[in-house]
């Protein structure tokens, strides 16, 4: 659903959560063998290959990834010296929803 979401023009949100050890980093990213792959791996990959099927589409693909741990929200895009100086912040718009000024789009 989320591929079909995406492909349609919606927003998409990977959201993992759950106890240390749990396995969300391994379900997200998954392992260095192509069989091992996360969901993200999986899912950005059906993007690129499902757009590139359609020749009378133009699609624009904007990425951000963001960390939120013990309260603090990291942009997972831009170098780790640099978190201290880019400090985030989740604000809500009545029109858009929920967002976050300064974060990285690729």
């Amino acid at each position: 659903a989320m591929l079909k979401n995406a492909l349609e023009g919606y927003n998409i949100c990977l959201f993992s959560y759950g106890q240390t050890g749990s396995g969300k980093t391994w379900s997200t990213l998954g392992g260095d063998k192509p069989e091992d792959r996360g969901l993200l791996p999986r899912l950005v990959e059906g993007i690129f290959s499902k757009t590139a099927e359609v020749k009378d589409v133009k699609y624009e693909c904007l990425c951000s990834y963001l960390e939120i741990y013990n309260e603090t929200l990291r942009d997972l895009l831009i170098p780790p010296d640099q978190h201290k100086e880019n400090k985030l912040a989740l604000r809500q718009h009545p029109e858009y929803g929920v967002f976050v000024p300064g974060l990285t789009e690729v």
